[in-house]
């Protein structure tokens, strides 16, 4: 049986360069900054991906059940995997960002009637520039209908990866192009 795949949009255009400066606040607040920055000098690729990634789950969102963002969680598993890795630096650091971006899908975040879908909306950055009276709903439970967890990680990497990168992500390496 396979999968059902699930529909995104495309890779996340580079972001404002503000995306930039909040990367580097989940990087100091992680204490992981030197080790990402010598991730990223040697695999350019991570640090867009990184970047686009930020911007698009916001470094503000808050795991319910923890003191961390849900970019920190995703971001530390990320660049422990890159610098642990012997084998392959790019593959170890993509499969840690995405092991947890499920997390995604037990927070909320609402304006009104309108509930942020982080497979098909804009990045949560720019929807929250055009909705200041979001706010996140812990208690409405995640996106309906429930997406499968690895379609749902595929989906994330389709908006925050390089297409050179599809290679990493299971049921993606055909759509490199």
């Amino acid at each position: 049986m396979t999968e059902p795949r699930v529909l995104a949009l495309r890779a996340i255009e580079l972001p404002p360069e503000e995306s930039g400066a909040m990367l580097d606040r989940v990087l100091r607040r992680l204490r992981m900054k030197p080790l990402a920055l010598d991730l990223f000098e040697k695999h350019p690729n991570l640090a867009v991906a990184s970047r686009r990634f930020v911007w698009l789950v916001s470094p503000t969102l808050l795991y319910p059940y923890g003191k961390r963002t849900i970019a920190e969680h995703c971001l530390a598993e990320a660049i422990l995997g890159g610098t642990q890795s012997n084998n392959n630096r790019v593959r170890a650091y993509v499969e840690g960002l995405l092991a947890k971006v499920t997390m995604l899908l037990e927070v909320r975040v609402t304006s009104g009637q309108h509930i942020w879908n982080p497979l098909v909306d804009q990045p949560l950055m720019t929807w929250l520039q055009d909705r200041p009276d979001a706010v996140v709903d812990n208690e409405g439970g995640p996106i309906q209908p429930l997406p499968v967890p690895r379609a749902f990680a595929a989906s994330i990497a389709l908006r925050i990866l390089d297409p050179v990168d599809y290679q990493y992500v299971p049921g993606l390496a055909g759509e490199a192009a």
